[in-house]
């Protein structure tokens, strides 16, 4: 049999394996070691929803309103001199009106 060292739980009480190569010792978790779990996993839980966050408001910014809006080129990608960029990078991007996008390149020479 295998065992694995950290925290386990055993009918709801938390429970710490260590294990040397001979034996396994299965112990009562303490105060300290149980809020350092609960660190681990909160910590991890705020990373994963912050990204998932993040990927909303990504994807709320190219939501289409019927109106000409810069952002919907936030993604647009060009080549320039060989090399992919992101538009917004090397233009200008204006809504004269509602219905259109102006896009003036800074180099003159496009």
């Amino acid at each position: 049999m295998k065992f694995q060292s950290g925290a386990v739980g055993f009918f709801g009480v938390p429970l710490v394996l260590q294990h040397s190569d001979k034996r396994a010792v299965l112990r009562h978790a303490t105060n300290e070691e149980i809020e350092e779990e609960k660190m681990i996993v909160e910590e991890q839980a705020k990373e994963k929803m912050e990204k998932a966050i993040e990927t909303v408001q990504s994807n709320f910014n190219t939501v289409r309103t019927g109106r000409a809006n810069p952002s919907m080129l936030d993604r647009i990608e060009v080549e320039y001199y060989g090399t992919p960029v992101n538009l917004k990078t090397i233009a200008q991007i204006n809504t004269p009106d509602a219905t259109s996008l102006l896009i003036q390149p800074y180099d003159k020479s496009w």
